[in-house]
């Protein structure tokens, strides 16, 4: 186990700005593959053959880019969201934490000296 702990929240927060691009590219991307593949939907012939091809590739291609998009909404929420949240909060409770220390602290060192009657 660790003694200490550290976490960077403005590098995480720049981190999670850098993944936030990353996915929108990556979303870009992927909606210039749906528009390939809408624009070559039905390029195979009308013949028994391409009746089979389209019955066993178009469900898998759908699946494919339905996934992907999944995949990236999910994870531009991860960057615009849950990574900041996290940050936000694990800073918010140090400056508790270190409130409540320096409180003590403080305390501590007002204290008057025990009565050292008996």
């Amino acid at each position: 186990m660790a003694d200490e702990t550290y976490v960077n929240a403005p590098g995480v927060k720049a981190d999670a700005q850098k993944l936030a691009e990353a996915v929108r590219r990556f979303q870009g991307s992927l909606d210039e593959l749906k528009a390939v593949l809408q624009a070559d939907d039905k390029c195979w012939s009308d013949d028994e053959i391409g009746a089979e091809f389209e019955k066993n590739y178009k469900p898998a291609a759908d699946k494919v880019t339905d996934s992907l998009e999944k995949t990236g909404k999910n994870l531009l929420s991860v960057a615009e969201k849950t990574l900041p949240d996290s940050a936000r909060l694990l800073q918010e409770q140090d400056d508790c934490n270190a409130e409540g220390i320096r409180a003590a602290a403080a305390d501590l060192y007002q204290a008057p000296p025990p009565d050292t009657k008996s």
